[in-house]
């Protein structure tokens, strides 16, 4: 009776210490028709923009233990669009995003912090062969069990030898390209993070 009666409060003991117990995360489930990727560029000396049509985000993120996040999201190369057919041709041709042979990029945050009134996920972005640093500023509002995450970063294209051979001079093509994003997500309750 003796041992029984200690085995409630040790369970006790285990739940308040978070001994051998899981630990609790949030999961969001990203919306792809509220959610979009879109980036802004020059050619000649012309502002153009455009989008990836299809992307997906993984996202585990609590703002109140961010050192438990877990953020990748990956990107179809071959949904490139700008509203020029010869550009988006082009663009997932072999000497840019080279689609057929690399379809998807992929970012993989390995950390998140705060970074003034919003949040700075560091991590690595693999375009092609090339997986470099990148540094992804971003505002998080979330409502109940929604949330909007958006941000944009600026990149070197050449960096990932997006638009190489007689592309990378940035003569023709600016060598800066801004990425925005707009993502709505709901949330779930994850486990064993």
């Amino acid at each position: 009776m003796m041992y029984r009666s200690w085995k409630p409060v040790c369970a006790a003991v285990a739940l308040i210490f978070g001994i051998s117990s899981p630990v609790m995360a949030i999961e969001w489930q990203m919306l792809p028709e509220k959610s979009t990727l879109t980036f802004e560029g020059t050619q000649t000396g012309s502002a153009f923009s455009g989008s990836f049509g299809k992307f997906d985000a993984d996202i585990v993120f609590d703002p109140a233990a961010p050192e438990n996040a877990n953020i990748s999201v990956v990107v179809e190369t071959a949904s490139f669009s700008s509203g020029s057919s010869d550009r988006d041709s082009q663009a997932v041709g072999p000497e840019w995003f080279a689609a057929e042979a690399f379809p998807e990029a992929q970012f993989t945050a390995t950390s998140v912090e705060k970074h003034g009134d919003g949040w700075l996920a560091k991590g690595k972005l693999r375009i092609k062969e090339a997986e470099l640093p990148v540094e992804l500023p971003f505002t998080l509002t979330v409502n109940g069990g929604s949330a909007v995450a958006e941000g944009e970063v600026k990149l070197d294209r050449t960096k990932w030898s997006v638009g190489s051979g007689d592309w990378s001079d940035g003569s023709f093509v600016g060598t800066e390209v801004t990425v925005h994003f707009h993502v709505e997500a709901t949330s779930r309750l994850a486990v064993g993070q």
